[in-house]
């Protein structure tokens, strides 16, 4: 008999982790003292990001520049790992263990291939070059939904087209010049979702969004400094790649 995994809300884990990972607003209405800590420390931070907004990438870790702190010891660098992994896959909608860790070594093996080039031979450039190229993260970085998890409904109850084709998996990695369009049904819930979003994420350059018609275009990502504004948190995608490659 396989015992069934114990279900833990999506907010407990942001209190574990000790940081708002999916930008919640939320959290900020919650009154037990058990959220206070991390209530000060979203409040803190956003006092700094909005003094200064530039973010610094400097080949393995994406940071603002106030919260730069030191590389951990090693007695506890296991357990950055694990928070790092954690904070990435509860960032775009809980993905599998088992996915992330075939995702990663393809990645690797991706790099040794053509290890001339070296924008490609850059593992953290192409793991998130690729889980922003996924149609369900699009969806998100365009406003068209308020989460990923959201878009991940549309697109697997079939109301997401791509070049005039039905896709069904949020899986799909899109290609450059392609077009994605909604179910003319689900406009005025696409419409609601735009004006909801306080536009807190800056909207990557790779994307080209028509607010009128309710299409995206996808265009090839060729800069490294496209992903400084991806992330509301400190993160470290190298311990991301190390946690599921050797784990």
């Amino acid at each position: 008999m396989t015992q069934k995994q114990r279900y833990k809300p999506l907010y407990k884990k942001f209190n574990r982790l000790f940081e708002n990972v999916q930008s919640r607003q939320k959290i900020f209405n919650f009154k037990k003292h058990k959220w206070t800590a991390l209530i000060n420390r979203l409040k803190k931070g956003n006092y700094f990001r909005k003094k200064n907004k530039v973010l610094n990438y400097n080949g393995n870790t994406i940071v603002p520049l106030v919260e730069y702190r030191k590389p951990p010891k090693f007695k506890k660098r296991y357990r950055y790992l694990m928070h790092a992994a954690k904070k990435i896959n509860l960032y775009y909608g809980g993905l599998k263990e088992k996915y992330m860790r075939k995702f990663v070594k393809n990645i690797w093996r991706h790099k040794k291939k053509k290890s001339k080039n070296k924008i490609l031979a850059r593992t953290e450039f192409n793991f998130l070059d690729i889980m922003e190229s996924r149609l369900e993260s699009v969806l998100h970085r365009s406003f068209f939904t308020q989460s990923i998890k959201n878009a991940r409904q549309l697109i697997l109850h079939g109301h997401v087209f791509v070049n005039g084709q039905i896709i069904k998996h949020g899986s799909y990695i899109l290609k450059e010049n392609d077009i994605v369009e909604i179910n003319s049904k689900f406009h005025e819930f696409i419409r609601f979702n735009i004006k909801k979003s306080k536009f807190g994420h800056i909207q990557q350059n790779s994307l080209i969004t028509n607010y009128k018609t309710l299409q995206i275009l996808y265009l090839n990502r060729s800069k490294l400094d496209t992903f400084a504004n991806l992330f509301s948190f400190r993160i470290n995608i190298k311990n991301v790649i190390r946690y599921y490659r050797y784990n």
